[in-house]
């Protein structure tokens, strides 16, 4: 979604701010609280692994003064279409940006997602590029069935597929069996193998079981048929280059 935001130019300086500490004053009407507001609705969505802790003497206060403002901005902002880019709940008090899936990102369920497909008997030939579908199958069929998905991982639409965010730091996690291997053609790639634990403490039983189903349409494929099955996904046909996917799309999911 293009986004065609009017910033008040006054606080441009202040909104571009990388610094840890911003303090900003004004009087009633300056406009700081809605510009604020919008800032922070943009960091969000535009910063990874961004959140956001507002914090009063009295917690009761937030509802009327900065969850009213935040909100107040996701609907100037969006308008008719928020709810497909947000979740907006009032008891607790909270706002979640559905480009994530409405999941904070749990990398211990990023390792053992990884894990589980290494270790499974029916996923053949596991690489890089295998594995990236596999996964993005698994947190897009998840949010499809339960509302959720399973890692919290952010995906960008790329010519092979759906690749998370940093997905060259995922692969090098702890508990990862991954190695750089060189093709005949003089390339390289990433092939993953098993690990000596079968264990998987961070998923539930209905992670465990959404990793089965993906590994059973999908788990003996090749990289090309994988990679050209994706391509066929509502989901990356409505994405734009480079841009992330919107697990909205899960509804469509060929699986």
């Amino acid at each position: 979604m293009e986004l065609n935001v009017e910033m008040n130019q006054c606080f441009a300086e202040v909104d571009e701010s990388t610094k840890r500490y911003i303090v900003m004053k004004g009087s009633a009407g300056s406009g700081k609280s809605v510009d604020t507001a919008m800032n922070y609705i943009l960091r969000l969505m535009k910063d990874k692994g961004r959140n956001l802790v507002c914090i009063r003497k009295s917690d009761i206060t937030n509802r009327d003064s900065t969850y009213a403002e935040l909100t107040g901005a996701i609907y100037r902002m969006f308008g008719g279409e928020a709810d497909k880019y947000w979740t907006v709940k009032q008891s607790p008090l909270q706002l979640t940006c559905k480009h994530n899936g409405n999941q904070k990102l749990n990398l211990n369920k990023v390792v053992d997602v990884i894990r589980f497909f290494s270790n499974s008997n029916s996923v053949t030939s596991l690489y890089k590029v295998k594995l990236m579908k596999l996964m993005w199958y698994s947190d897009m069929l998840s949010y499809r069935d339960y509302g959720h998905s399973i890692t919290g991982l952010t995906y960008l639409a790329l010519p092979m597929g759906a690749v998370p965010i940093e997905h060259e730091a995922i692969i090098r996690l702890p508990g990862i069996n991954v190695k750089e291997v060189e093709f005949n053609d003089g390339g390289t790639g990433y092939r993953f193998s098993e690990t000596k634990s079968k264990k998987y403490k961070y998923l539930s039983k209905s992670d465990c079981q959404i990793l089965e189903r993906v590994i059973e349409k999908l788990g003996s494929m090749t990289r090309e048929q994988i990679v050209d099955y994706m391509h066929k996904e509502k989901a990356f046909k409505e994405t734009k280059a480079n841009k992330p996917i919107n697990y909205k799309h899960a509804r469509y999911l060929n699986l």
